[in-house]
C-alpha cells in the first residue's frame, strides 16, 4: 500500500479540483459575514470570545484577540480573501493554503460561539490540503517526488476518511436521541423558530409521516454512507442523495454554509474521470497558444488587450498567416484565416472554443467563465462568432489587405 501511494499520484485532477471548490466555498462564506464584521469580529463585538494568553497557539492561531492587534482585524480578512484568491487562481499553491490556513484559523477563533460542524470540517480540510499535491501537476520521477506523492496521497486519503468520520459520528449520535428512534425528529425541528421553515412545519403537521419518512431516510444515508461511498457502483447515488439532503439543510434549515460545505466536501470522492470533465471548464494554469490575424487592424488590437491582461503569461500570441508555432502551421491557411485557432497541450480548438481557452487564462475574465461555457454548451456561442467573423469586413483581412483598423507587425 505504501509502495502505491508512493509511485502514483492517485487523486491528481480530484485533489485540484477540490482545492478551488473549498476555496470558493470559503470565500462566500467569509463574504457573507463581512457585512457584519464588527459585531461578529470587532474589538467591541457581541460575540464571546476567548483571550489572549499568551501561548504558541495564540501567536499562531488567536493572534487577533491580541490587543494591540485586535483593532486591526480587518486586515486577516484582507490577507484570507488575497490568499484565496491566489489560490483558486492556483499562484504559489504551498505558500498560498498555509496563509489561507492561518488566516481562516485566525477569523475562525474571533468568532468561534458563531460557527457550525461545518467550519469544523473546513479547518480540517484545510489543514490537509496544505500537505496535498493541489496543482493538478504531477511530481518528479526522483526520491523528493515519491516522498511528496506518498505525503499528498496519504492527506487526501486523510480528507475522505474525515468526511466518512463526520457521518458515522453523526449516526452514532443520532440513534442515542428517542426522537430519531420513533421517527418524529424532523417534525420537532422543523417547529423551531431558529432552524424550522414556516411552510414545511405546517407541510409536516398536515402530514406527520413526512416527518418518519424523512427521519429514517436521514438515519439510513449517514448509516450507508461511511461504507458505501468507498464503492464506486454506490458512489453517484450516495452523492445525489446527500446533495439533495444537505441542499435541504441549506434552503430549508437555514444552514446554508454548513449545507454547501458538505456538498462541495464530496467532491473530494470524485473519481478522476469526473474532475477532469470539470476542470475542462475552468481556469487552468497551463499555457495556450492562439493566433491572430497579423494582417488585421482589429484583431491586433485584441491581441493587444490580450498581451495587457496576460500579466501571468499564460497566453502565447502568434501569427495566423506566418506562424512560428509547429501545430499552427500544420493547419491550413484557410483553417487558420477562418476561425480563431488555439492549442492547448495537445487539444485543438476554434472559434468561440477558443475564446473559452483564452479566458480560460485571463484572470480578469474568470468571472465571464459561467456564461461563456453556458453558451458553448448550447453552441449559442459559435453561432455568433461566425456571424461576427464572417461579416464583409473580414473578406479583405483574409486577402492580406485589411480596410478595417491599422496594420500592427505582431511582435514574437
Amino acid at each position: 500500500m505504501i509502495h502505491k501511494l508512493a509511485r502514483e499520484e492517485l487523486f491528481l485532477k480530484t485533489a485540484q479540483l477540490f482545492r478551488i471548490s473549498i476555496l470558493l466555498w470559503l470565500g462566500l462564506h467569509t463574504l457573507l459575514l463581512l457585512p457584519f464584521h464588527a459585531t461578529i469580529f470587532g474589538p467591541d463585538a457581541y460575540v464571546m470570545r476567548t483571550r489572549f494568553d499568551g501561548s504558541i497557539w495564540s501567536w499562531v492561531f488567536h493572534l487577533g484577540a491580541h490587543p494591540a492587534v485586535a483593532p486591526h482585524y480587518l486586515w486577516f480578512f484582507v490577507l484570507q480573501l488575497g490568499a484565496i484568491a491566489c489560490g483558486i487562481l492556483g499562484i504559489r499553491l504551498r505558500i498560498t493554503m498555509i496563509l489561507v490556513y492561518l488566516s481562516t484559523m485566525n477569523i475562525y477563533n474571533m468568532s468561534g460561539v458563531i460557527l457550525d460542524g461545518g467550519n469544523n470540517l473546513s479547518q480540517l480540510l484545510l489543514f490537509y490540503l496544505m500537505l496535498v499535491n493541489t496543482s493538478g501537476r504531477p511530481f518528479g520521477d526522483n526520491v523528493w517526488g515519491a516522498i511528496g506523492r506518498a505525503l499528498s496521497n496519504a492527506a487526501f486519503l486523510m480528507c475522505r476518511l474525515q468526511i466518512a468520520i463526520v457521518y458515522l459520528t453523526a449516526s452514532l449520535l443520532k440513534l442515542n436521541g428517542h426522537l430519531w428512534q420513533n421517527g418524529m425528529a424532523l417534525y420537532y425541528l422543523f417547529q423551531s423558530e431558529t432552524y424550522g421553515h414556516p411552510w414545511i412545519g405546517a407541510l409536516m403537521r398536515k402530514m406527520p409521516v413526512l416527518s418518519l419518512i424523512g427521519t429514517y431516510m436521514t438515519l439510513s444515508f449517514q448509516y450507508l454512507f461511511p461504507i458505501g461511498i468507498w464503492m464506486r457502483r454506490w458512489r453517484k447515488p450516495l452523492i445525489l442523495v446527500g446533495c439533495m439532503l444537505h441542499l435541504g439543510i441549506a434552503f430549508g434549515m437555514g444552514l446554508f454554509t454548513f449545507g454547501l460545505v458538505m456538498c462541495v466536501s464530496y467532491i473530494s470522492f470524485f473519481p478522476e474521470e469526473w474532475s477532469e470533465r470539470i476542470l475542462r471548464w475552468m481556469p487552468t494554469q497551463d499555457k495556450v497558444v492562439i493566433a491572430f490575424d497579423e494582417h488585421c487592424g482589429v484583431c491586433m488590437r485584441i491581441a493587444s488587450l490580450v498581451r495587457f491582461l496576460d500579466w501571468q503569461k499564460r497566453v502565447v500570441i502568434d501569427r495566423a498567416h506566418h506562424p512560428m508555432d509547429p501545430g499552427l502551421q500544420e493547419l491550413s491557411l484557410e483553417k487558420r484565416l477562418h476561425r480563431m485557432q488555439a492549442l492547448a497541450g495537445q487539444n485543438h480548438r476554434e472559434g468561440f472554443a477558443a475564446i473559452l481557452e483564452l479566458a480560460r487564462r485571463l484572470p480578469l475574465l474568470v468571472l465571464f467563465l459561467p456564461i461563456a461555457c453556458l453558451l458553448q454548451a448550447t453552441g449559442l456561442g459559435q453561432r455568433l462568432y461566425d456571424h461576427l467573423a464572417n461579416r464583409g469586413w473580414r473578406e479583405s483581412c483574409r486577402q492580406g489587405q485589411c480596410s478595417i483598423g491599422t496594420t500592427t507587425d505582431l511582435q514574437i
